[in-house]
């Protein structure tokens, strides 16, 4: 998939607008998961999107303890599929401390 499809996607399914950070790495705050993504090689819309990662919000990597939250996706489809899986769990084990991570 390419970044114009995927930002589409992405647009649609959130109902908000992408956002981009510094490193160039596209994400939508969805459900309180961040997804993400990068474009391969020199950015352009035409460009092949890899390294499409979910995370909770808020959640930090800490290598000094070798601790990286989130998960990567296969497909853009694939990882706003499992933040609604997230969701859904969670809310039917409101009793138990469920989480995807």
């Amino acid at each position: 998939m390419n970044v114009a499809a995927a930002i589409k996607k992405g647009n649609k399914i959130t109902g908000t607008e992408v956002q981009k950070n510094s490193d160039n790495q596209h994400y939508w705050i969805y459900k309180g998961q961040c997804v993400s993504f990068f474009a391969n090689g020199h950015f352009s819309l035409e460009s092949e999107i890899v390294c499409i990662h979910t995370r909770r919000v808020g959640d930090k990597a800490d290598s000094m303890t070798d601790y990286f939250p989130g998960t990567f996706h296969d497909n853009l489809t694939k990882a706003f599929r499992f933040v609604d899986q997230c969701n859904l769990m969670s809310s039917i084990n409101k009793k138990d401390a469920v989480t995807c991570h």
